[in-house]
């Protein structure tokens, strides 16, 4: 029998895995038998060790049930430094509040969001030609905005001409509802990659993720780093 413990779990609560499946021991010592698929109960116990919401539908299930039992520990609200001037970097910091985490302010530049608890991650984006432009996890921010300019379509790319930037001009943001929903995409963004880390060699981390600012859609899109200039 191996037994788990975890920092979300109150003290006390502990989950036994058995040869006849997981049972889970209350802070009164009551057993409960956890009724669980075992790829589902392994989900269950990974997300609880890494502190973090289950996956898949029915651990996360389980996991909500276990937290209005009383049997999780609070989860410690993220802390976020957002950095950047400007509309967009306003309404994200505002976004980022309304979803639960500690937000601070940091200096100018391009819009940057660094998450540093409960585990670190960064975001930068910015606004181009109609767009909003999120880099991915492993391809720097001045690879994508380079790799934009290159594409070319008729996109009006001067603010990004020394790298991104988050100077928010009324034709980049037509109506408020686009920059609400730009600043929910950023700060949705930066938490997603807190709760669901992605290897930086997953084709997921070379996708950037785009919003049509007049049309309101999403789209993730690979994009790779620039090659060095050959000698």
């Amino acid at each position: 029998m191996t037994v788990l413990t975890a920092p979300r779990l109150v003290p006390g609560v502990r989950l036994h895995r058995t040869a006849d499946g997981d049972l889970l021991r209350t802070a009164d010592g009551t057993l409960h038998a956890v009724h669980l698929p075992p790829a589902e109960a392994d989900e269950l116990r990974l997300a609880l060790v890494a502190d973090r919401r289950p996956r898949t539908p029915q651990a996360a299930a389980a996991y909500d049930a276990l937290g209005a039992a009383g049997h999780l520990r609070p989860a410690a609200p993220p802390a976020a430094c957002v950095h950047g001037t400007g509309p967009l970097a306003a309404a994200t910091a505002a976004a980022l509040r309304r979803m639960g985490a500690e937000v601070t302010q940091g200096g100018g530049g391009g819009l940057r969001v660094e998450v540093t608890a409960p585990r670190a991650a960064c975001v930068e984006a910015w606004c181009a030609d109609g767009h909003l432009v999120v880099a991915p996890v492993a391809v720097p921010a001045a690879d994508v905005a380079a790799r934009w300019r290159a594409a070319g379509h008729h996109r009006r790319l001067d603010e990004v001409e020394d790298g991104p930037t988050t100077v928010v001009a009324a034709s980049d943001v037509p109506s408020p509802r686009a920059l609400e929903t730009a600043a929910h995409t950023v700060a949705d963004e930066a938490l997603r990659r807190v709760e669901q880390p992605v290897d930086p060699a997953a084709r997921e981390a070379h996708l950037a993720l785009t919003l049509d600012l007049r049309t309101l859609v999403v789209a993730r899109r690979p994009v790779l780093p620039v090659p060095p200039a050959p000698r």
